[in-house]
């Protein structure tokens, strides 16, 4: 059982009050457990840079789908790297855009790697990498 330790911060006003705007609309019942969820954050991405094991995480992608090519490159692509795909959702947006959703495990170099790869797909309109962890090192 883990025990709970105070501590304190200092930060401008104006920071603090832009903070707790952003808690209350987050649902937050307390600044410690927006804190805490922050430095959780923190750390996942820390476990990623340092990591030599499998992280975990998502590939989000928004393109067009009429755009020439794109569809069987990213389907390419996938293929390639189709060991640390978990699992990928696909949905129709518009009559013309696309959002797919990756869920990845893997080395987190192999993972940036088929992000990039990925996300410089002429057309492909947005991409982002949300890292996750897989729970080991964390409480």
């Amino acid at each position: 059982m883990s025990t709970i330790k105070r501590f304190s911060i200092s930060l401008d006003n104006a920071l603090l009050e832009k903070f707790k705007r952003k808690i209350m609309t987050k649902g937050y019942a307390n600044r410690s457990q927006a804190m805490a969820d922050l430095i959780r954050k923190s750390l996942v991405n820390i476990e990623w840079d340092a990591s030599q094991g499998e992280v975990i995480g998502t590939v989000t992608l928004v393109y067009n789908h009429h755009r020439k090519d794109i569809v069987n490159q990213l389907v390419s692509l996938q293929h390639q790297f189709h060991q640390g795909i978990l699992a990928t959702t696909h949905i129709h947006m518009d009559k013309e855009n696309c959002l797919e959703v990756l869920v990845v495990k893997g080395k987190a170099k192999k993972i940036r790697e088929v992000y990039n790869q990925l996300g410089r797909l002429k057309g492909i309109k947005f991409s982002d990498l949300s890292t996750a962890t897989t729970g080991r090192h964390l409480t």
